[in-house]
């Protein structure tokens, strides 16, 4: 994968590598902050996981927009909307989208569906 994208970033332009670096690296940061807190937020229910998954994510996904509409209105990270959508924004529905999956997981697990980890241990 390293591989790739090295070869990738060798045919953008310096700007372009540079933009290419910070998307991935927002995508990573976003994937994994939103799974590690969705862990840490299933753990306290015992119900309606998939349910709470999708709240939870529009929830997380809206409160993100809210707060870069804040941050990217005005001052020197102003930006149109349209720019802000293609650039930011739509990255945000990645976190309804992972934390359904885990809810839907959740939900699968309590319900006997997938096998739990000590399930797989013990066979």
């Amino acid at each position: 994968m390293a591989d790739t994208i090295f070869r990738v970033a060798m045919h953008l332009p310096a700007q372009g590598v540079a933009r290419a670096v910070a998307r991935f690296r927002m995508g990573v940061t976003l994937t994994c902050s939103t799974a590690v807190l969705a862990v840490a937020y299933f753990r306290k229910l015992t119900a309606n996981y998939l349910a709470q998954g999708a709240r939870i994510g529009t929830t997380w996904a809206v409160a993100n927009w809210i707060l870069d509409g804040l941050m990217f209105s005005s001052g020197p990270m102003k930006m149109s909307l349209n720019q802000y959508v293609a650039d930011i924004g739509i990255a945000y529905l990645a976190i309804p989208v992972i934390t359904v999956g885990l809810g839907m997981a959740a939900s699968m697990a309590a319900k006997k569906i997938l096998p739990s980890i000590t399930d797989r241990r013990n066979r």
